[in-house]
């Protein structure tokens, strides 16, 4: 994984984390995060669209979903 030898990279330099390293490391963490953001967000739609096979089984699941919510509405 290149964000961990990187980070030893840096841990092992003179002086450590040095402030100069550490808007380095801040944007290697940063980068990380969105990255894990947007895998998650396919992830999370991958799954959504298995549950329903076609376009048609998505309408019907939403148009169920707006029927429970009316009727727990009553």
């Amino acid at each position: 994984m290149i964000f961990g030898s990187k980070l030893r990279e840096l841990a092992g330099s003179p002086g450590g984390f040095a402030k100069q390293n550490m808007e380095e490391v801040r944007m290697m963490i940063q980068t990380f995060l969105k990255r894990l953001a947007m895998l998650s967000a396919m992830a999370g739609s991958l799954t959504l669209l298995a549950g329903c096979n076609t376009m048609e089984g998505l309408g019907q699941d939403t148009q169920e979903a707006g029927e429970a919510l009316e009727q727990s509405a009553d």
